[in-house]
């Protein structure tokens, strides 16, 4: 089983994981917009052009597959639908995981179980699941975006609608604590917080990208709102903080891409997720590509990390 737990803020090395994996879904993902209404749309839309599908039988690969069935295999036995039972695993960051794990077997073996399992879990997605931080909620924001664009296919249009304006509220919260809902528009931690949200948020504006809240249930944003937090917000201007500056000067000096945190390993090396390696394990060149496009116009980066008016 992959482990779900959120790691201390002084290892750097998965915040940025998460970062340069979120761009990836977010780079492949645009060119799919227009067609968004088709799923799955975020990685890939056949599998079966993936490197980790197509050399499946080769190593490392297999490993990586078997990382993903494994987990999988675990949440068969699962209830989603009775959160007292889950114990320790009742974080909605690890439920988002497990669904999102349910999701690519379900792509890999197009086994029926899978997508049971999986619908299960979307049909769930706002029953028990603690957030002990605003991190938790994006996280799994992340999780569930990609588990529905993997479990689409397999649903009726009830349970699909059902799940949409589940994902729909999930990601309008999450938006909404990027700054307090309007209270914290001096205050950004971009290791420990906004520099992962961000692309997080967006991921859910683009497998939702044709949603129009038929139900009208109560939302303060939409989709457009969430994919600006991980396109214009992250690279040219966050204008849900003051700053003027864009999210990601608080992170990576703007002139050489160094990281401002730390010294860190070429991208390759950092991909140590099963499913994230079983995707992009030879895309690993678009991120920084994808940065420099993105870029269009922004201040000169000032220097820390986070900031807080004094």
């Amino acid at each position: 089983m992959i482990d779900r737990r959120i790691k201390p803020a002084a290892n750097v090395k998965l915040p940025l994981f998460r970062l340069i994996i979120s761009v990836i879904i977010i780079s492949l993902a645009l060119p799919a917009m227009a067609s968004a209404a088709s799923h799955p749309n975020l990685l890939f839309s056949d599998i079966t052009e993936a490197p980790g599908y197509q050399y499946h039988s080769s190593s490392p690969w297999n490993s990586w597959e078997a990382v993903i069935i494994n987990s999988a295999d675990a949440s068969l036995s699962r209830d989603f639908s009775n959160p007292p039972n889950w114990a320790s695993y009742n974080r909605i960051s690890y439920r988002s995981g497990f669904a999102s794990d349910l999701g690519l077997a379900y792509q890999i073996t197009k086994e029926q179980k899978y997508l049971d399992k999986g619908r299960q879990a979307l049909l769930n997605l706002d029953v028990g699941g603690d957030a002990p931080y605003d991190m938790d909620r994006a996280v799994a924001l992340r999780g569930y975006a990609l588990a529905y664009d993997w479990i689409q296919p397999g649903l009726s249009s009830t349970d699909d609608t059902t799940i949409r304006d589940k994902l729909a509220r999930l990601a309008d919260h999450t938006y909404r604590d990027l700054n307090g809902d309007g209270t914290k528009k001096t205050y950004v931690s971009f290791a420990d917080y906004h520099g992962q949200a961000y692309p997080s948020v967006a991921i859910a504006g683009l497998a939702l990208e044709d949603y129009t809240n038929p139900n009208r249930i109560t939302l303060s944003s939409g989709p457009d709102d969430w994919t600006k937090a991980g396109t214009d917000y992250l690279f040219v201007n966050d204008e849900l903080h003051t700053y003027n500056r864009p999210l990601i000067s608080y992170g990576f000096d703007e002139e050489s891409g160094k990281h401002l945190l730390a010294h860190t390993r070429p991208m390759s090396s950092m991909i140590s997720s099963g499913g994230s390696k079983y995707i992009v394990s030879t895309m690993t060149g678009i991120s920084s590509k994808t940065i420099q496009q993105q870029k269009r116009s922004s201040p000169q980066n000032s220097g820390r990390h986070s900031r807080t008016d004094t």
